[in-house]
């Protein structure tokens, strides 16, 4: 894929700032799009970019090859993105942009949190729902794949990103989402807590306490994932560590 050049990129951001600014529909109504002025022109080309990296994707069967695809493409949504984000910071009106929102989804399932944070935090605070096609809420899919991704990754012994999972349980803590999808979330809290636990010696300490605080942190979490979802699968865990919080010695004067 061919990289943007740096007068692409600046029109691409300006166009869409300009698209978020100006209203629409002649002023009198809010359309889901950029529909006239400025800014629609290059948002219509962005989006017949999109839909032709979309089938791209969509003829691609092998999950891995689909997330390599992605990690190639973003990059070139980037300056709308931005200039989208920007410009409503500055006073413009946050739409249904299906740029944005792809891209958002696209961040997360390659696991790049750092581009995903300004594309969360966005979806979440304006309340934008997913593409049609799609049939869970923002929310719902900000917290179940944040929670597979890291889920897989501690299934696969390897570090989760625990302070993400943090962010994303604060982020959605008020938005209505099934309780299995929030219990999915704190199991993958409370897995990656324990094992931080578990690698901490009985005297350690830390800003949130020593080992036996990180355990308690750890099994809070499991818990209410049992409690929001009975078969989602810590039974097992939530003894095993509790046994381990009680082999902990107790502190001595």
């Amino acid at each position: 894929m061919a990289r943007l050049t740096p007068a692409q990129r600046h029109f691409a951001r300006k166009s869409a700032e300009i698209a978020v600014m100006k209203p629409r529909n002649g002023g009198k109504t809010d359309s889901p799009v950029p529909v006239a002025g400025e800014g629609a022109s290059a948002y219509q080309l962005q989006l017949a970019e999109l839909d032709t990296d979309l089938k791209a994707l969509k003829a691609i069967q092998a999950l891995d090859r689909k997330i390599d695809l992605k990690r190639e493409l973003i990059e070139k949504y980037d300056p709308w993105v931005s200039g989208v984000i920007d410009g409503v910071a500055a006073g413009g009106k946050p739409v249904q942009d299906d740029i944005v929102l792809h891209m958002m989804m696209w961040a997360l399932d390659i696991g790049d949190h750092e581009r995903a944070l300004s594309t969360v935090s966005y979806v979440l605070d304006h309340d934008l729902a997913l593409p049609e096609r799609f049939s869970r809420t923002a929310p719902t899919f900000i917290a179940e794949v944040s929670a597979d991704n890291a889920l897989t990754r501690l299934q696969q012994g390897e570090d989760c990103d625990l302070d993400w999972l943090g962010f994303v349980a604060d982020a959605t803590a008020g938005k209505d989402m099934l309780d299995p999808v929030r219990a999915k979330l704190c199991k993958a809290i409370g897995l990656a807590l324990g094992r931080r636990a578990e690698a901490m010696e009985p005297g350690d300490s830390g800003p949130a306490g020593g080992k036996g605080a990180a355990l308690s942190a750890a099994l809070a979490q499991l818990k209410e994932a049992l409690r929001l979802h009975s078969a989602i699968g810590v039974k097992k865990e939530i003894d095993r560590l509790e046994r381990l919080a009680k082999a902990i010695p107790a502190p001595t004067e």
